[in-house]
């Protein structure tokens, strides 16, 4: 159950994002547009970095044969995508509680993803500091506009 619940954290993570933030739509728009932004800046670094996943990889719900850039796992997107949720939900609720919950999520996620050895230890560190500085980026931005908007 665990390791089906870090398969699909930036999923489940998502979702949060979009249920918390229903009401306050600049958030929620800034937020899924940027959620898109971060795979494609993973996608980018990891074809100038080409940096390979880890061999003998454990078989789970997906093909261990990754063709194109996903051949790569530098940066992690699992680990990316679950810090930026994570940071921009926290940002904009500054909720103790679901921080958390969150975190939890990211702990199951960057667990599972070690484990089946899609990513090395690395590469869920630099994916997790990446998500982290754009959702902090993304939710600055937003923050400005919404301020600079009301006056």
């Amino acid at each position: 159950m665990l390791d089906h619940i870090g398969y699909f954290g930036p999923i489940i993570l998502a979702l949060m994002n979009v249920y918390y933030l229903f009401y306050r739509k600049t958030y929620l728009y800034a937020y899924i547009i940027f959620l898109f932004v971060n795979q494609y800046i993973n996608k980018g670094i990891k074809y100038f970095v080409k940096e390979p996943r880890p061999q003998n990889q454990i078989p789970f719900l997906s093909k261990i044969d990754k063709i194109g850039i996903e051949k790569y796992g530098m940066p992690s997107g699992h680990a990316q995508s679950i810090f930026y949720s994570t940071t921009f939900l926290y940002l904009t609720t500054l909720s103790s509680y679901l921080l958390i919950i969150s975190l939890f999520f990211c702990a199951v996620t960057i667990y599972q993803r070690y484990i089946y050895r899609r990513h090395t230890l690395k590469q869920l560190t630099i994916g997790s500091l990446i998500g982290i500085i754009i959702g902090y980026a993304v939710f600055k931005f937003t923050k400005i506009y919404i301020e600079t908007k009301d006056k």
